[in-house]
This record gives structure tokens, C-alpha cells and sequence, in this order.
């Protein structure tokens, strides 16, 4: 019995060493992107090593996530900012539909607000495309976005919930930001990405053939 409670097999405690991996990325996901123009290398970098903690192939989280930082820094921090220029245009574009009191400019939130979806599901595929896929930037862009198109039902849907909700739940409600505040430095960022990639991975298997196996050479 108390080998079975002490077990490495034990569900509870493979529960609590993942979190523990999950606690770690979260402060390496922080701390990477402090200096803002590095979050897209950040990003992509928690996104690969998430990827293979839930193919229980992580190695070295810290040492894998750097690899990953270096590796995808370039590409990874075009990318950031046309997401970031995008995201500071529609925010003003927003603003001042909202300041406005014309009938136009009530109209022209609507579209602004159609837009602002279609952009938080296109971001929520990007970075995860450019941490799988060896392509040119824009390669992985529209790559992202046909894969947003394609995978709309229900995988689209849900990531791009999960990555929005908690943000504007912590943006409205300022109370809420400070009773959350320990699970956002502990846990959040990495745990949103962790289980955007449980549905990301069903996606990604259209489209990653399985590594061959070696052929047995004792088969007839």
C-alpha cells in the first residue's frame, strides 16, 4: 500500500510534478519576457517545451527552453511585432469609435470588434505553428491562419477562449486581478499554453507525419 502511496506512477504525484514543470515555466515564460520585444521568443519558446511535456519528452525544461528561446528568437520577434502593431491599431481604432458619438462610428465598432476576433484567433495559432514548423515568417503566418480556418470547430474556438477570457476577467474586474494575482506569477500563462496544446497537438497530427520506426530485422 505505501509503496503504491510513494509510487513515481502515483496519479497524485505525477499531478504534482507536472505542476511543479508548469511552475517553472511560468517564471521562465515571466522572466524572458520582461523585456517586452522578447515575449514572441518567450512565447514560442513555452509553447515547445508545453508540446513536449505533454509528450513526456522534456529532458531539461530549463536548458530545452532556452534552446528554443534562441532558436526561434528572430523569426519568433518579427512576428511579436506585426502582432503587436496590429493589436495597438485596433486598440485605437477601438478608442476612438468608442469616444465618437456618431452612428458611423458605432457601426465601424462593430467591425473593429469582428476584427479583434479574428485577430485573437489568429494569434492563438501563430506562435504555436512557428514553434512546430521550420518555415519562412510569412510562410507561418498564413500557414497559422488556414489552420485557424481549417480547425475552427472546435479547436480554433476553444484555445482562442481559454487565451481570452482570463485576461479580460483580470482587466474588468480589478479585485479579481489582485485575489488572482499568485496563480498569474505561479501558474497561468503556463498552464493556458499547456492545455492549448493538448487540442493544438490533435491538429498538429494532420499535418506532422509519425516518426518511422526501424524495420525489424527478424520479420519474415
Amino acid at each position: 500500500m505505501f509503496q503504491k502511496l510513494f509510487s513515481t506512477e502515483n496519479p497524485v504525484w505525477r499531478a504534482m510534478d507536472r505542476m511543479g514543470d508548469l511552475m517553472i515555466l511560468n517564471f521562465l515564460f515571466i522572466f524572458f519576457s520582461i523585456p517586452i520585444f522578447t515575449i514572441g521568443a518567450s512565447l514560442t519558446a513555452l509553447y515547445t517545451v508545453s508540446f513536449k511535456l505533454l509528450d513526456e519528452t522534456e529532458g531539461n525544461i530549463v536548458k530545452n527552453y532556452f534552446k528554443a528561446f534562441k532558436n526561434n528568437f528572430k523569426q519568433a520577434t518579427v512576428i511579436w511585432v506585426v502582432v503587436l502593431l496590429a493589436g495597438l491599431f485596433l486598440a485605437y481604432d477601438a478608442y476612438l469609435a468608442y469616444v465618437s458619438t456618431s452612428i458611423v462610428s458605432k457601426i465601424l465598432m462593430g467591425v473593429i470588434i469582428l476584427v479583434a476576433i479574428i485577430y485573437a484567433m489568429w494569434t492563438s495559432w501563430i506562435f504555436p505553428v512557428q514553434c512546430k514548423f521550420d518555415n519562412p515568417v510569412k510562410v507561418n503566418m498564413k500557414n497559422a491562419a488556414l489552420m485557424m480556418v481549417i480547425h475552427m470547430f472546435p479547436t480554433t474556438l476553444l484555445i482562442t477562449v481559454l487565451n481570452v477570457v482570463p485576461f479580460l476577467i483580470l482587466w474588468f474586474y480589478t479585485t479579481t486581478f489582485f485575489a488572482l494575482l499568485p496563480f498569474v506569477v505561479f501558474l497561468m500563462f503556463s498552464f493556458i499554453v499547456y492545455n492549448n496544446c493538448k487540442q493544438l497537438k490533435k491538429a498538429f497530427a494532420d499535418y506532422i507525419p509519425e516518426p518511422e520506426l526501424p524495420e525489424d530485422p527478424y520479420k519474415e
